[in-house]
């Protein structure tokens, strides 16, 4: 009998993506942990109890949230984010909302500060780019000074953030959002393994920058926090990103539950409402001042001598930018005179009942 056709055993399928795993198992190899009842420290949980404070006025928009959610979540993911986008979450400067605070869609940001892979399966994987559906931060100056809007740093500021960023569309982001649609069959499931990649990435952006301008003192929880949302159109969650470093030195990212309501209650939307503008307040109060206060440290630890590094930036809107994450400072740029402490113009904020 002729023999039979000799049969090569075929090597596993080699990916440079984890695309094909589950997302927590995906995520555990970088060290990202979700909804795995971790213990928010004591710090963060008094920072948040700040955030959970009522509003002299309560939100305007809960009752316009009720009437416009049950036809949003009738619509394509795009079309219910255009229904509920602005009166759900934050309104940007651009959009006549509060000056100094900018919204990008869907923005690109830096691979570069994703989390590394702590385990030695990942060495060949990577992350997808960390995109959000909704990032806030601060208002840049070139899209402030065509808008005839106040921008939040300096030129000479934002020339230091620019060597160091995490996006080109806006600056130190506090706020991130995935949307999901109902009439497509997406929930919440889907969105919070992709909040959390974009939550531990924005919070190694703000660990490296704090521990580059102050070397000596480790960032602080705060400092370093940040706070995203998902919602499905019938009912939003607010979520509190983390970093966390053991005795042993080991880095692991956490994202855990701070609040949860149903968007045809209006008395869950008026406390989700109320978090929401209470931590925009807190981003242009005590959080823009930090930041600025540290920019001239951060610049001097930067810009020591040494090689140069590039990290790819890839923006939604502006194709790929390479920028120098170290730069050797001249003899004109290697001192920076001292950030004038912010002073809030209370008269240029929106009354409450605005917002």
């Amino acid at each position: 009998m002729p023999s039979s056709p000799s049969r090569k055993s075929r090597s596993p399928e080699k990916s440079t993506t984890a695309d094909k795993m589950d997302a927590k198992d995906k995520l555990q190899l970088f060290s990202i942990f979700y909804e795995e009842r971790a213990t928010i420290p004591s710090i963060l949980e008094q920072h948040i109890s700040n955030l959970r404070k009522p509003r002299q006025a309560s939100s305007p928009n809960a009752k316009q949230i009720q009437e416009t959610a049950p036809v949003a979540r009738l619509r394509s993911e795009q079309d219910g984010i255009d229904i509920l986008e602005e009166v759900l979450l934050l309104r940007p400067a651009t959009k006549g909302g509060i000056p100094c605070v900018e919204r990008a869609a869907k923005p690109n940001l830096s691979a570069h500060f994703l989390p590394p892979a702590t385990s030695f399966v990942a060495e060949s994987l990577r992350l997808e780019t960390p995109q959000p559906d909704h990032c806030f931060g601060y208002l840049p100056s070139k899209k402030a000074r065509p808008a005839r809007l106040k921008a939040p740093f300096t030129i000479e500021e934002e020339n230091i953030i620019n060597r160091f960023t995490l996006t080109t569309e806006l600056y130190f982001p506090f706020l991130t959002a995935q949307w999901k649609s109902p009439a497509k069959g997406q929930t919440h499931h889907q969105a919070i393994p992709q909040g959390a990649r974009d939550g531990s990435t924005i919070v190694n952006y703000l660990h490296q920058f704090y521990a580059t301008a102050r070397p000596t003192q480790a960032p602080s929880l705060v400092e370093t926090c940040h706070f995203s949302a998902t919602t499905d159109m019938r009912s939003i969650i607010l979520w509190v990103h983390w970093r966390e470093q053991d005795e042993d030195g080991n880095v692991s990212y956490h994202m855990e539950q701070v609040e949860s309501g149903m968007l045809d209650k209006e008395r869950d939307i008026k406390e989700i409402r109320a978090i929401l503008r209470n931590l925009q307040d807190h981003a242009l109060g005590d959080r823009l001042q930090g930041i600025k206060e540290m920019l001239p440290a951060f610049w001097e630890h930067f810009a020591k001598p040494g090689p140069v590094q590039t990290a790819t930036v890839v923006s939604s809107s502006s194709g790929i930018d390479n920028i120098p994450m170290l730069h050797r400072p001249t003899p004109s740029s290697g001192t920076l005179e001292p950030v004038r402490k912010r002073r809030r113009e209370e008269d240029k904020r929106i009354p409450e009942d605005e917002q």
